[in-house]
């Protein structure tokens, strides 16, 4: 959808994600779901299948295993740092 709405095929926007970012368009969605959701879990009570689902993961056991590769931490971890500050 983004490489049509750029009017550009998937192997340029993935190219070029590539050469300017030396990142996949995919790590990059992931990166950004994930800092939306250490902003709810900072700032919000939602469960984590709710957050999970609000920033568009297919499961909350992928969220997790996603969070956890972007983050280096839990959503447990990210909660309890939120409520020391």
């Amino acid at each position: 959808a983004v490489a049509d709405a750029c009017r550009v095929s998937e192997t340029t926007l993935y190219l070029a994600f590539r050469n300017e970012l030396h990142r996949t368009p995919n790590a990059v969605r992931q990166e950004l779901q994930c800092r939306a959701a250490e902003d709810l879990l900072r700032t919000t009570e939602l469960s984590v299948e709710e957050i999970s689902d609000r920033v568009g993961f297919s499961s909350s056991s992928y969220f997790r295993k996603t969070l956890r590769a972007v983050t280096q931490k839990t959503p447990r971890q990210i909660r309890s740092e939120a409520r020391l500050i």
